[in-house]
């Protein structure tokens, strides 16, 4: 554990140096906004000038931009992270540390499959247009 803690210190210092990194953080939440207070005006608009019936599709809407666009957003941060340690020869050093790089691949596929997890749980509610009861 206390290796993943090491990394994940590096992690939040490039993190912070990073200012669109930074922004990827609260893009969801910009995101989750945008349709949380657009959508639901939008639909009334398309219903009483065209006669759309928006609410059909409302569930397909939310599933794209809620659990779509997060695993994205954590794929290009960790993709973006493993950039920075090509440019700046990190995984040739970590080769002759005590750390098996089996360890290091495990974090760096973990990272994203918890920043998907805790995105989606806080996000969906966050948009609160569709919110199904949690143990759904």
């Amino acid at each position: 554990m206390g290796v993943f803690a090491a990394i994940g210190r590096s992690d939040l210092l490039n993190f912070r140096r990073d200012s669109m990194l930074q922004f990827l953080l609260i893009y969801p939440f910009i995101l989750g906004g945008i349709l949380r207070w657009l959508l639901p005006w939008v639909q009334s608009g398309l219903q009483t000038s065209i006669g759309f019936d928006l609410g059909e599709y409302l569930l397909l809407i939310v599933s794209f931009f809620g659990l779509l666009i997060i695993p994205q957003l954590s794929g290009l941060l960790v993709g973006t992270f493993l950039l920075d340690e090509k440019d700046q020869d990190t995984l040739t050093a970590l080769m002759v540390t005590p750390m098996p790089i089996r360890v290091y691949a495990l974090y760096r596929a973990f990272t994203p499959a918890l920043i998907t997890v805790l995105g989606i749980l806080v996000v969906v509610p966050f948009i609160n247009i569709l919110v199904l009861p949690f143990e759904q």
